[in-house]
C-alpha cells in the first residue's frame, strides 16, 4: 500500500524518514522542477518511489563532486572555439537586457566569480521565497482573455465562480522555478534555488534564459555566471550528457562540432559508456524477450503459477522448474528494462522467491527437487 499525503510537508517529513536525515532544499528544488514532487501527490499516481529515487541519485551526485573523482564528461575547445565563445560573450554582452541588469542591479560593477554563490543565496534571502506556478484546465466556454499573457482579476474572480457554480473538479499541477548557478571554487557542482519571479533572481533567470536559446551551447549556470562576472562560457567541441530517470533507462547525448573526427567522437563515447554499460551488447532470443514483457504483465502471484501460465502461453518454450523459470524471468527483464524487477508489489513468498532466486547457479535443478518443492509451495 502506497502512503498518502495531504500536503508537501508531509510528503517531505516522509522522504526525511526514508533517507535518515534532513532535507537538502536544493535537491529538493530539483525535484519539484522535474515533477516528482507533483507525482508523489497527485492521488491517481503517489509515484513516492520514483521521487526518493530521484532524491537519492541526486543525492549521490552531489557526495561525489569532487573534480578529481568525476570524469571530465566534454572535449575542450580548441583556439578556434575559444575565439568563438569569446566573440558571442562580446555580442551577448550588448544586448539590451544584459546592459540594463548589470547598470541596474550590478551599479555597472561585475561582481568576482568565486562570489557568485554568495551573492546569489544572499538577493534569494532578499527576494523572499520562491514563487508557486499553478497550471490549471479551463471549463469548457472559459476562454482566455486577450492580454498578452496577463490574467485579469476579474476574469480570474469569472473563473472561481465558474468552478464553484458547477461544482468542477479541477485537477492542476503546480511547479517552483528554480535558477541554476555555479557552486564556490572547487566545487564541481551545479547549484539550484527556488526563485520569486518579481524578485531580481527571476528576473537573472528570464534574462539567462533568452541567453540560452539565443546561444544552445549556453547552458543556464554558465549563462547566469556570464551575467554577473563577465566569464566566459566557452564551448567545447564536444559534450556528453547522461539523462537519468526513474521510469526508463539512462541514456547518453552527445553534443559534437561537426570538425571533431569520427575516432574523436568514437572515443568520447566508449569512455563514458562504460559509467553506465560494462563488456559488449549480447543479442536477446525471443524467447527472452518474451519472458521480459511476461513478467511485466504477470507482477504478482507465485512463480509456481507464472510458470504454469508461461508455459500455457508458450509451450515451445515449457519449464518444468520454477526456480529456473524465475531465474531467466528476472534475467531478461532486467537486460531489457535496465533495472531489478520491482518486488515492493509482490506477495511475501514471491519476494523471499526472489532472494533465493537471485542466488542460483545456472544449473537446473533436478526433476524431483522441483516436485517436492511445488509440493511445499
Amino acid at each position: 500500500m502506497k502512503p498518502v499525503f495531504r500536503n508537501e510537508e508531509e510528503l517531505k517529513n516522509w522522504v526525511s524518514v526514508q533517507i535518515a536525515g534532513p532535507i537538502d532544499e536544493r535537491i529538493w528544488a530539483l525535484c519539484k522542477e522535474d515533477g516528482f514532487i507533483d507525482e508523489a501527490l497527485n492521488p491517481e499516481f503517489r509515484n513516492v518511489k520514483g521521487l526518493l529515487k530521484r532524491y537519492r541519485d541526486l543525492e549521490n551526485l552531489k557526495a561525489d563532486r569532487r573534480p578529481t573523482e568525476r570524469k571530465p564528461r566534454q572535449i575542450p575547445p580548441d583556439k578556434r572555439l575559444a575565439t568563438l565563445s569569446e566573440i558571442i560573450a562580446i555580442e551577448a554582452a550588448r544586448l539590451p537586457e544584459v546592459v540594463r541588469f548589470r547598470e541596474e542591479v550590478l551599479s555597472g560593477q561585475l561582481i568576482p566569480f568565486a562570489e557568485i554563490p554568495t551573492w546569489i543565496e544572499q538577493k534569494a534571502k532578499e527576494d523572499g521565497g520562491g514563487t508557486h506556478w499553478v497550471e490549471i484546465p479551463l471549463p469548457p466556454g472559459h476562454e482566455l482573455p486577450d492580454t498578452m499573457g496577463h490574467l485579469p482579476p476579474e476574469w480570474l474572480r469569472r473563473l472561481a465562480d465558474t468552478i464553484e457554480k458547477h461544482g468542477l473538479r479541477i485537477y492542476g499541477g503546480w511547479r517552483l522555478n528554480t535558477l541554476s548557478y555555479p557552486g564556490p571554487p572547487g566545487e564541481n557542482w551545479v547549484r539550484a534555488i527556488p526563485v520569486r519571479h518579481d524578485g531580481v533572481l527571476g528576473r537573472l533567470k528570464r534574462i539567462a534564459g533568452q541567453l540560452c536559446r539565443r546561444y544552445p551551447a549556453w547552458e543556464e549556470a554558465r549563462a547566469v555566471a556570464f551575467v554577473l562576472s563577465g566569464a566566459v562560457p566557452l564551448i567545447p567541441k564536444a559534450r556528453l550528457q547522461f539523462d537519468h530517470h526513474s521510469h526508463m533507462p539512462p541514456t547518453i547525448t552527445i553534443t559534437v562540432d561537426p570538425r571533431l573526427s569520427k575516432e574523436e567522437v568514437a572515443k568520447l563515447y566508449a569512455r563514458h559508456r562504460r559509467e553506465l554499460f560494462e563488456g559488449q551488447d549480447k543479442p536477446m532470443s525471443e524467447k527472452h524477450l518474451k519472458l521480459a514483457v511476461f513478467l511485466a504483465q504477470n507482477p504478482s502471484g507465485t512463480w509456481v503459477e507464472r510458470m504454469s501460465n508461461w508455459n500455457a502461453c508458450y509451450p515451445q518454450w515449457s519449464y518444468t522448474n520454477y526456480r529456473t523459470f524465475c531465474r531467466d524471468a528476472l534475467a531478461a527483464y532486467e537486460r531489457v528494462r535496465g533495472n531489478k524487477f520491482d518486488a515492493q508489489e509482490w506477495e511475501p513468498q514471491a519476494k523471499a522467491m526472489l532472494r533465493w532466486a537471485e542466488g542460483l547457479h545456472h544449473d537446473d535443478e533436478k526433476e524431483g527437487d522441483t516436485r517436492q518443492n511445488h509440493g511445499r509451495k
